[in-house]
């Protein structure tokens, strides 16, 4: 396996990122079959707009729409405590019939202009349960429930499996940055780079792209 070698290091092994402790919560029934429906709709009215993400053998749809990111900003911001800001709202289809094995690697969301963010994954409708993992805790998650964790503070991936031809996972993706911004500390890409890099050894899953036709 072709891995990025990440030596013990110590210093990094001990290193606090702040928020990387964020408490991981699942969400039930997060959105109505009406937002359901639209986020559909606005992908149709996209649908010739994506990118195909080969190494995780998704294609994903970027879109706005003006109710659902009322909504999910109102709903975030209750959950939390504190104004957040909508920055990246996408849909996303994991397939084999992309070319590419479905799968995702530990690592961690690069965003920094935006400073700490939270995300909140929305499994919309899968074929087949396929777990999501934050710091190592996995969560198994069913149609309409949503995750929230801290996306560029906590390494994050999903379950070595591999999905069959006819499998597919909808899955919408909610960035929010925080109203008052939050940088990132001093050596927090050091940190989440080494322990990204220690996971992926654990692990066994690559950030290189694996073709279908490969296997």
């Amino acid at each position: 396996m072709s891995f990025d070698p990440a030596i013990y290091n110590e210093e990094l092994e001990k290193g606090i990122v702040p928020n990387r402790d964020f408490e991981v919560f699942v969400y039930k029934n997060m959105i109505t079959e009406e937002h359901n429906k639209i986020i559909y709709q606005e992908v149709e009215r996209v649908k010739n707009n994506f990118i195909t993400q080969d190494f995780v053998g998704h294609r994903a749809w970027n879109f706005y729409n003006e109710e659902l990111q009322k909504y999910l900003t109102t709903w975030i911001s209750n959950l939390l405590g504190e104004q957040m800001i909508l920055s990246e709202l996408s849909f996303a289809r994991y397939s084999r019939e992309y070319g590419y094995e479905p799968k995702l690697f530990p690592h961690f969301d690069t965003h920094e202009k935006d400073g700490q963010r939270i995300t909140l994954d929305i499994q919309l409708n899968a074929t087949t349960p396929w777990a999501v993992v934050v710091e190592g805790e996995s969560f198994n998650l069913e149609n309409n429930d949503g995750l929230v964790f801290a996306g560029t503070q906590q390494v994050h991936w999903r379950e070595n499996k591999t999905l069959s031809d006819t499998d597919k996972v909808d899955m919408l993706f909610v960035h929010f940055k925080y109203a008052d911004h939050r940088p990132w500390s001093k050596d927090q890409k050091l940190i989440l780079e080494y322990w990204s890099h220690r996971f992926r050894e654990k692990t066994g899953i690559e950030r290189q792209p694996v073709p279908v036709e490969a296997k």
